[in-house]
């Protein structure tokens, strides 16, 4: 009632004023509403020239939200028409990159052409709010913008991860390009999917080619069936669960160069696998042994021909170690010691006992001065085969190098039939000798029977010739010779006439003469006889006087033979010692008075110190 009460104008009066308190309510609305859509439309003028992408990324977050709070984008870009995304700058965050560092009111950008950073800008911060409330609408707004900042963090982040393995990726391809050794990769149903350019130097493809080839096309058959069966090697080890992921074959094989020739290459595989450990692919570090193999090859013939060569030698050969132990031996150690290979290598000498007792001292000898790393040999010792035959050989022995170790070399000779045939030589000789000598002794006592007044004189001769010789020192077939010669140095007297050899009287001079020949004359009777010393020369010479004046040839110093001057002392010594038809005997004490006298002139200076240390000191007489 108290309403009908109210007059016509009153009503009107509320009414109007209530009009105005819509009015008033009504009027910031449309200022905000205004404020807003003038902010909508510079944020899609922005959204035009810059990448704000990133905001509307964020869970919840609407371009109504972004209306209302404080960010700025930077840089304009008008000043960068090339930019595609720029980073946005945002009030008290940091981020956490090279790129980026706060002063006061500065922050460094980083700036992003075509997804590669090419430069930095220093921006200043800039606000627009229309919120006036400074309180829970700035934590709000601070939380809001922290979350910005993380998501542009990560995709900062991200951004520069997939620069680095770009980068990554073409350093490494860079490496497989270039690099000596061949890359390549296979499927599981054994298709190249990849093979480096480096293929082009081995084989002469190109990485194209090369990656188009069949493993039939790409191999010779016997690589191909290799490859094959190591191949289904490996995956029945995949099948069985057992195999180590990480493991990698070693395979040797024959491919086929582009003009034909077959190229050797050593090839290191393994498997590529996922995140589950399953193989997906097969890959493969090939280099070219071709050299290496062509060395190889040419080693393996040397050594079979080696081998051949030892296994089929006239000489037992065989290798031991330095304590004695066999390491190697031939078919001839074989056949030679009766014991198979298989039972001398790996045992030592001593075990076997082959060898006699005398001959085992020398073994050890010998081992000794290989220790020391000399050679010895040749040397003789006996061996006792198998079968307890005594077999004498000739053994060298050498020291060598074998694969840092130093071992004994040595090689055998069965010299049985050797021994056998110098045996019988020396028995052949024995009575060749005994022979021979029977036959000089026949003619000195033919000599002596024409001149019974020189009974003696060429023995007694010879035997001190040989006394002087062995004094000496000379060898004992050179003190031989000179007995031989000695024996029969008067021989050419059988062609002087009886009644001169035993004239009672001095020889005239015609005479003299007629002996003088005797030297020639011997020399023509012996000079065709084979004998192993030069006797025929060496009477020949017996006359001859160290200056000159002997006969019949005048020889004189190194002319005349070493046994002939000891002849020509022995021969005046006992001559002028003993009687002669035409004087008495001068006596002995003469004989060496001559020679001391005549030391150097007439005879051999140390032959006659010899003879005369033979009678004076040694007490030497003729029987």
């Amino acid at each position: 009632m108290n309403d009908n009460r109210k007059t016509k104008e009153q009503l009107l009066q509320e009414l109007e004023d209530l009009r105005r308190r819509i009015a008033e309510l009504e009027k910031p609305e449309t200022e905000r509403q205004q404020a807003e859509e003038a902010m909508r439309e510079r944020i899609k003028e922005l959204d035009c020239l810059y990448s704000i992408s990133a905001l509307l990324e964020l869970p919840g977050i609407t371009l109504d939200e972004i209306l209302k709070r404080t960010i700025m984008l930077l840089p304009p870009t008008w000043q960068f028409p090339e930019i595609t995304a720029a980073c946005i700058v945002l009030e008290g965050q940091t981020f956490q990159t090279e790129h980026f560092r706060e002063t006061s009111w500065m922050q460094t950008c980083e700036i992003i052409v075509h997804d590669k950073p090419v430069g930095q800008v220093e921006v200043c911060y800039l606000e627009e709010r229309l919120a006036r409330d400074e309180g829970p609408f700035l934590k709000e707004e601070r939380k809001f913008l922290n979350a910005i900042a993380e998501r542009l963090g990560r995709i900062i982040e991200r951004i520069k991860a997939e620069e680095a393995l770009r980068e990554s990726e073409e350093k490494y391809r860079w490496v497989l390009d270039n690099m000596a050794d061949v890359i390549t990769v296979m499927d599981m149903n054994l298709r190249f999917t990849y093979v480096s350019p480096s293929i082009m130097r081995m084989r002469g493809y190109t990485d194209e080619e090369a990656t188009a080839q069949t493993l039939e096309q790409a191999m010779t058959p016997e690589s191909l069936q290799m490859s094959a069966k190591v191949f289904e090697e490996e995956m029945k080890l995949e099948a069985s669960g057992t195999a180590d992921p990480g493991r990698s074959r070693i395979l040797e094989l024959a491919q086929y160069r582009k003009d034909g020739s077959i190229v050797w290459m050593e090839n290191s595989l393994s498997f590529m696998r996922d995140k589950a450990q399953k193989p997906v692919s097969i890959i493969s570090v090939s280099r070219d042994i071709t050299e290496r193999k062509r060395a190889e090859e040419s080693l393996r013939e040397s050594e079979e021909l080696l081998r051949n060569y030892l296994d089929n030698a006239p000489d037992g050969i065989y290798m031991s170690d330095l304590e004695g132990n066999f390491l190697y031996g031939n078919r001839k150690c074989e056949e030679i010691t009766g014991y198979g290979r298989e039972e001398l290598i790996g045992k030592n000498f001593l075990e076997l006992n082959l060898l006699s007792e005398n001959s085992l001292n020398i073994a050890v000898q010998l081992l000794q001065v290989n220790k020391e790393g000399r050679a010895t040999g040749p040397d003789e010792i006996d061996l006792i085969s198998k079968e307890g035959r005594l077999i004498p050989i000739e053994i060298n022995t050498n020291v060598v190098q074998r694969k840092g170790q130093r071992i004994v070399i040595a090689s055998v000779r069965d010299i049985t039939e050797r021994k056998q045939a110098s045996m019988e030589l020396q028995i052949s000789l024995a009575k060749l000798r005994k022979a021979m000598g029977g036959i000089i002794q026949a003619m000195s006592l033919t000599i002596e029977t024409r001149d019974p007044y020189t009974s003696g004189h060429q023995r007694r001769v010879a035997d001190l010739a040989r006394s002087i010789a062995h004094e000496m020192g000379l060898p004992e077939d050179q003190v031989d010779g000179l007995r031989m010669a000695g024996i029969v140095h008067d021989l050419g007297k059988i062609a002087v006439p009886a009644e001169i050899l035993s004239k009672p009287t001095k020889l005239s001079n015609i005479e003299l003469a007629l002996i003088k020949v005797h030297p020639q004359t011997s020399y023509d009777i012996l000079k065709d006889i084979d004998f192993p010393w030069p006797v025929a020369e060496i009477v020949f010479q017996h006359h001859e006087r160290m200056d000159g004046s002997g006969y019949p040839r005048g020889l004189k110093g190194d002319e005349i033979f070493l046994e002939a001057r000891i002849l020509m002392v022995a021969d005046v010594v006992e001559a002028m010692a003993s009687h002669r038809p035409y004087r008495p005997a001068l006596g002995i004490d003469k004989a060496l008075e001559e020679i001391s006298q005549n030391k150097g002139i007439l005879y051999d200076p140390e032959v006659v110190e010899v003879c005369l240390r033979l009678f004076r000191n040694k007490g030497y007489r003729f029987n």
